[in-house]
């Protein structure tokens, strides 16, 4: 299954936001719902090392065999922003209408 980073936010989540071994969290979690077949859709990874939580929203598509990093936010009070959600339902709107092409 190939994984994409197209967004915005997810190239910032890769760039500049997570630690090494925040990476290597999200590496191994993404590898466990790639094995899994019975995960699909949009899912959340919670990432946990040393002081913060970071989440990564991803939608896993088995029809169009890509796991996409659509964005994060850190798991505290007030996130994620209604913009946030906003974006990541378009996101997953325009992956469906792709899925819809392949039926």
């Amino acid at each position: 299954m190939e994984r994409r980073y197209d967004t915005p936010e997810s190239q910032k989540l890769m760039n500049s936001i997570l630690t090494g071994a925040e990476w290597d969290s999200l590496d191994i979690q993404l590898t466990r719902i790639e094995r899994d077949h019975g995960i699909k859709g949009r899912c959340d990874i919670r990432i946990k090392e040393a002081k913060r939580i970071v989440v990564a929203t991803v939608y896993v598509s088995r029809k169009l065999e890509v796991a996409y990093v659509l964005g994060y936010h850190l798991d505290r009070k007030g996130e994620p922003s209604d913009d946030q959600l906003a974006r990541v339902d378009e996101y997953i709107g325009g992956i469906e209408k792709l899925e819809g092409v392949l039926k």
